[in-house]
């Protein structure tokens, strides 16, 4: 199997475009077969999938995307991609960190890397494919269309490579670190629950939301209300920084006013 090496390929995206949409046809122009992503920059909204049995979830920003690490292939004209990324958000609570696969994201500025890969098979698989029997390296010789040792190219630089976190620099590690501790320090002065029962939504019903607007409660549970906005979009809060008040009642549903919890 000959095998080329392409340089990497550096874009820059912005103007609410969604990013895996973006990425599959930069792919298709770049005729890219098989290539790593990475990214960095901020997100208007992202989606991420649930686990097994659990919907997905759409989280309104603005988000800092603090990498973005994904994998494209192209089978058949048939684009097989997956994507995992870690983000933050200032809240009213301190620093938010998330992270998991994104399903799905809008674009405010974001810098990607796209790198070509070569898809090597082995030779176990391929004289396991061919029928052919057991070989040795004394016996082995190499056919016209295979390539000699010499002639792989070296690997993309290393900047173009995935580090773990542990491999990042003492500086990178070290903000993570400030960050954590800040969110952990807002968290524990945050004010404690009233004794007496609270106002709290039900699903279905409506929170006059001051930046958000009218919105319907989809899921609520002892830590987090989803809400939808007029627009259609979704929005996940922490309850522990809210305070509803019950204002009205229309039909079967009830009308609640929201506001943050001021610091004590």
């Amino acid at each position: 199997m000959a095998m080329t090496h392409q340089a990497p390929i550096g874009v820059h995206l912005k103007g609410g475009v969604e990013l895996l949409a973006e990425i599959r046809a930069l792919v298709g122009r770049a005729n890219l077969t098989f290539c790593n992503v990475h990214g960095f920059g901020e997100l208007e909204s992202v989606e991420l999938k649930g686990s097994q049995n659990s919907e997905s979830v759409i989280l309104e920003g603005p988000f800092a995307l603090l990498s973005l690490h994904g994998r494209v292939r192209q089978v058949n004209n048939v684009c097989i991609d997956e994507y995992t990324c870690s983000l933050s958000r200032q809240t009213d609570n301190g620093i938010q960190l998330i992270g998991g696969r994104l399903s799905s994201a809008i674009v405010e500025s974001v810098e990607l890397t796209l790198t070509q890969l070569t898809l090597l098979e082995s030779e176990a698989s391929s004289a396991k494919g061919s029928g052919a029997g057991r070989t040795t390296a004394s016996t082995h010789q190499p056919s016209p269309t295979q390539v000699e040792p010499t002639a792989v190219h070296a690997p993309p630089e290393a900047d173009n490579v995935w580090t773990s976190p542990t491999e990042t620099d003492a500086s990178t590690q070290q903000k993570w670190a400030q960050a954590i501790a800040e969110s952990r320090r807002i968290e524990r002065e945050a004010p404690p629950l009233d004794d007496e029962p609270e106002d709290r939504p039900d699903h279905g019903d409506i929170v006059n939301h001051r930046q958000f607007g009218r919105c319907t409660v989809t899921r609520i549970d002892d830590e987090h209300v989803t809400l939808r906005k007029p627009n259609g979009r979704q929005v996940q809060l922490g309850l522990h920084i809210l305070k509803f008040s019950l204002k009205d009642e229309e039909g079967k549903r009830m009308v609640f006013d929201v506001e943050v919890r001021p610091r004590r």
